[in-house]
């Protein structure tokens, strides 16, 4: 009893001094704005604190019956501990629609797949929309390093576009596996100039790359403006690459129909192509991309072919097509894009 006197005692002598508080700050007029705001600050202040105050007196008032219904204490209830999380499946089954049928090389051309439109095509970074940053890692993994293992040196031909690439796996200089690509060489201006030609009747018609004359005109302007010698071969090789950067799959176009590759990683700019050799593992390529069009233009492609688009609004992509697994990203924020393409076993 003397304790709850005490207690008693100097909780209303508390109450007393915080009305006495009151009184002074609820006095008006105030001598100025600031010791207006000061008084309606402290007035604020108490009245939170006698709100506060008078709820945790109450859940005491009503714990001390609970617990003293009967003279029996609260018995803390018992928790059932929680079931342990399944573990995640080890493989998630993709799905099997095709939504685009892809081009090959090998067949009679029947669609095109036009220059992207939609990528950002010049070399000013992208930045990501305001609350939405890009997460690189929800959906490529980090592209593979290749190491060195042991291997059998192997030559070999592609055929692409009715052009025959060498394909030869063996030793660099530092005594690595390297999948190296044997492409017919040509000069890189009389190509360009070829392009710029070509460039409006292409955009109304692709099949102008089948008309011989036409192409064959063309080409021998090229070379005669770059003075150099127009030969049968020369132009047989120019078709070879206007085909496989405008209908195909550009610099990687021969890696996709090699069989014996059953990945392809590009981790950005300025980084060797990497791919996973049947009976070696990953390793590098001579091909780098250097160019940030000539990537994005790659990855808008592919885009293109399974129905769907890349931008700045929407810049990954994860889609099927003909047997291929296609994820990429799109450059934002000064960030190169990427791409990841594995070949899959398709159940007929």
């Amino acid at each position: 009893m003397s304790t709850k006197f005490i207690f008693d005692r100097v909780q209303k002598e508390r109450e007393e001094t915080i009305e006495e508080i009151f009184r002074h700050v609820r006095k008006k007029p105030y001598p100025d704005p600031k010791t207006t705001m000061l008084a309606n600050f402290v007035e604020a202040m108490f009245q939170v604190h006698q709100k506060k105050h008078r709820h945790v007196k109450h859940e005491e008032d009503s714990f001390s019956k609970l617990g003293h219904i009967n003279h029996h204490p609260v018995m803390a209830p018992k928790i059932r501990p929680l079931p342990m999380a399944p573990r995640p499946h080890t493989q998630v089954p993709q799905p099997t629609d095709v939504v685009v049928p892809v081009m090959i090389p090998s067949k009679k051309v029947t669609s095109i797949i036009p220059e992207a439109p939609q990528v950002p095509v010049d070399n000013k970074p992208l930045t990501p929309k305001a609350g939405e940053p890009l997460e690189e890692t929800d959906l490529l993994p980090p592209a593979p390093v290749a190491a060195p293992v042991q291997f059998q040196p192997e030559k070999y031909i592609v055929s692409t576009f009715d052009t025959n690439v060498t394909v030869d796996v063996k030793e660099d200089e530092a005594g690595n596996p390297l999948y190296t690509l044997q492409e017919p060489l040509v000069k890189q201006e009389v190509l360009q100039l070829v392009k710029e030609y070509i460039k409006k009747d292409f955009e109304k018609d692709f099949q102008v790359l089948d008309n011989a004359d036409y192409i064959n005109k063309k080409i021998e302007k090229a070379c005669k403006k770059e003075d150099i010698e127009c030969t049968p071969e020369m132009i047989k090789d120019i078709i070879y690459y206007l085909k496989r950067d405008l209908l195909g799959f550009r610099k990687i176009d021969p890696i996709m129909y090699d069989e014996k590759v059953d990945s392809i990683y590009i981790d950005g700019l300025n980084k060797p192509v990497i791919v996973d050799f049947k009976g070696t593992g990953k390793i590098k390529t001579n091909l780098i991309f250097t160019d940030t069009k000539d990537l994005n233009v790659l990855l808008a492609r592919l885009a293109k072919a399974t129905g769907n688009t890349l931008s700045e609004e929407n810049p990954i992509l994860d889609a099927d097509f003909e047997g291929y697994r296609v994820q990429a990203i799109l450059g934002m924020g000064g960030a190169s894009s990427k791409l990841v393409i594995k070949k899959e076993i398709v159940e007929k």
